[in-house]
């Protein structure tokens, strides 16, 4: 043991845990010493060492989310002490790089509320080592669950990979435009501005019908009406051009009107029933009627429109809301009215495509599907594999998100328990 312990030391004059110890020695050796490491890193002790009462169990009312907070804890979690802690740490450590640049919490959402509880926490987790992750987040943060009315859910999304011309030709006749220079948002609010108000833009219908051509905002045409309709649900993808080349569209506005459920229009019409609606069902019956088809997806008058993005790195995924990439397995949306924007997240799951998930994921995206406090929405991946996962997960499941103490602290003070 003092062997141990002279050689931790000596790793710790020189940096945080830079790979000297053995995973066996971080599992069994003294976890003063860690914490004492770990605490050195943020720099200011008292944020994380403090006793703030924060006792499992006790619940305080979030009166402005209609939310109950309940504190958790880490040996609660099921399956916590089995995951890839390191996973979710490079993941955190991506959400960091974006955190420690901003000047207010206001982008994070839920409740994340103050940019000072989190920038200690993303100065440490840059120098920790892999190895001792779950022993950071235990550390650093305090587990809570957000306990609302509604039934939890979690479903899973992808970044598709599709073929596209930057011409139209051939079968590449399905168009994604980029923003229209008079599409305008406020407040998160988009549309044009008409006796000045803002009204919602052309529907979908209406621009499958050529409300958009001759204008140049064409970015690429798919060869694909049911690619180009599911691109719109995703919100990003990749295109493959004939040459191998690729590039990355993401989105950039929406016209204004709800998203509505091109499913449950084709159990309206008979169509299909309600126990084999699915995105394989829409893709055949649009893919053997084309004309009906079209018409079948223009029911949703909600239209997407895209901008090219580059400079990403091609083994991660597409850009969140966050405005950093999403990585495969370990991102997931949140509504950020609840849940924070970049904070780590206990995820469970009934059931996937996998098996039961338990694991360490970080918020970093959001979608207008994605409402309520235990509602997630998990990134698989690209491709389509990942597409394959992604269409087949719709199951209960349960959100605990991991705060700053400070900020948990800060919440109970305010509140009424």
């Amino acid at each position: 043991m003092r062997t141990y312990r002279r050689l931790s030391l000596a790793c710790a004059a020189t940096a945080f845990l830079i790979g000297c110890t053995t995973k066996s020695d971080i599992e069994t050796a003294d976890a003063d010493l860690l914490r004492g490491e770990i605490s050195a890193a943020i720099g200011d002790a008292s944020l994380i060492e403090r006793d703030y009462g924060l006792t499992a169990g006790r619940v305080y009312v979030e009166p402005d989310r209609n939310v109950r907070v309940k504190i958790a804890s880490f040996d609660a979690l099921p399956g916590w002490a089995a995951d890839d802690h390191a996973a979710g740490l490079r993941a955190f450590k991506v959400s960091c790089a974006k955190i420690l640049k901003l000047r207010s919490a206001k982008v994070l959402g839920g409740l994340g509320t103050e940019i000072e509880d989190w920038r200690p926490v993303c100065l440490a987790a840059q120098s920790v080592d892999p190895r001792a992750a779950k022993a950071f987040f235990e550390q650093a943060f305090q587990p809570v669950r957000l306990k609302p009315s509604k039934r939890a859910l979690v479903t899973s999304y992808f970044e598709p990979e599709l073929r596209a011309s930057r011409r139209s030709s051939g079968a590449y006749v399905h168009a994604l435009y980029a923003r229209p220079p008079e599409l305008v948002s406020k407040g998160g609010v988009y549309g044009m501005v008409k006796a000045g108000q803002i009204r919602p833009y052309l529907t979908r219908g209406q621009i499958y019908r050529g409300g958009l051509r001759g204008r140049k905002l064409e970015i690429a045409y798919l060869d694909d009406a049911v690619d180009n309709f599911f691109l719109h649900v995703q919100g990003s993808g990749r295109l493959r051009f004939p040459d191998g080349s690729t590039t990355r569209v993401a989105f950039s506005a929406k016209n204004g009107y709800p998203y509505k459920s091109v499913g449950r229009e084709m159990i309206r019409r008979g169509l299909t029933t309600r126990g084999r609606a699915s995105a394989k069902v829409i893709q055949d019956y649009v893919r053997a009627n084309p004309a009906k088809g079209l018409d079948l997806l223009a029911t949703n008058k909600s239209f997407i429109f895209f901008r090219e993005v580059t400079g990403l790195r091609s083994d991660s995924g597409p850009l969140g809301a966050l405005g950093v990439q999403l990585s495969d397995g370990r991102s997931i949306a949140i509504d950020r009215r609840y849940n924070t924007l970049g904070a780590p997240v206990w995820l469970m799951a009934d059931n996937s495509p996998t098996g039961p998930i338990r694991r360490l994921v970080i918020a970093q995206d959001t979608g207008s599907a994605i409402k309520g406090a235990q509602r997630a929405d998990l990134f698989w991946g690209t491709g389509d594999r990942a597409g394959a996962l992604a269409g087949r997960m719709k199951h209960r499941g349960s959100l605990t998100i991991f705060l700053p103490k400070a900020t948990v602290k800060r919440l109970i003070g305010r509140s009424k328990s």
